[in-house]
């Protein structure tokens, strides 16, 4: 059986890249399609032998830094559409965004694991609210006004490129009920894997408190965490780093939030 497996990009270190690497050594012999990767991200997979095989986007200006700023302008479903798996027996597509928009012939299964229905196509208001910006912070107020087009086009495809999917597993009930609203379509829930090892050491203590590991991002609603604990005076340790660390207001709640580059 011949197999592909795709994912929106590879540039950061979460959650979802962990899942693709994971799935990349349930398949060690299969080509890894995506949209772009970092040179960091092109190393590891170098290091392991996996076959990574990015799309045209990989050559435009200052992908590493600006990824997250071409998603509007419909580059990534040509990406994914110009892949060719005539080949291919199953395509395996992990995708928070654009992976499952992959095209596939009758004889080729296509199964795709959801992390969650693109956020900034269905949940504008508050994907745009949460969003740091960046470099481009001082748009910040005409970002939805701008791309109200656009995004519209984008749900359009999104749907469109769901009906093709023929099998989907969400990684959570909260992606499934997504996957049914939006898509209308029906999906099995299958948890990722937490491997609680590789994450913690004995330098995190054994006691009583919460524990966040997570991406520090301001759509993860880590402050959510952070203001409960705080509200309900129960220690928390939080691990992780991200773009949006500032903004979670761990100096308003250093008695109980604590925040951890490593453990």
């Amino acid at each position: 059986m011949k197999v592909a497996i795709v994912c929106d990009d590879l540039v950061q270190s979460g959650g979802q890249e962990r899942l693709v690497m994971a799935v990349c050594e349930i398949w060690p012999g299969a080509p890894l399609y995506t949209a772009y990767a970092s040179k960091n991200w092109i190393n590891i997979c170098q290091q392991k032998k996996i076959d990574l095989r990015a799309s045209f986007m990989q050559k435009l200006p200052l992908i590493e830094k600006l990824y997250r700023y071409y998603s509007p302008f419909m580059l990534h479903p040509l990406a994914f559409e110009s892949f060719d798996f005539s080949g291919y027996d199953v395509v395996v597509s992990i995708s928070s965004r654009f992976a499952h928009g992959v095209l596939t012939k009758p004889g080729t299964i296509h199964v795709c694991y959801m992390n969650s229905p693109g956020r900034m196509f269905w949940e504008a208001s508050s994907y745009f609210d949460s969003e740091s910006y960046g470099v481009l912070k001082t748009f910040k107020k005409f970002a939805r006004p701008i791309l109200s087009v656009p995004l519209s086009y984008l749900r359009l495809w999104d749907r469109t490129a769901a009906q093709k999917v023929d099998y989907f597993m969400a990684n959570s009930r909260n992606a499934q009920r997504k996957i049914a609203k939006y898509y209308k379509r029906d999906s099995l829930v299958v948890y990722p894997f937490a491997d609680i090892k590789d994450e913690m050491s004995d330098k995190c203590g054994v006691g009583n408190y919460f524990m966040v590991i997570t991406r520090l991002q301001a759509w993860k609603r880590v402050d959510t965490a952070v203001e409960a604990c705080t509200k309900l005076n129960i220690p928390l340790k939080i691990i992780g780093e991200g773009p949006d660390e500032v903004g979670y207001g761990f100096d308003k709640h250093t008695k109980r939030g604590f925040r951890y580059r490593s453990c």
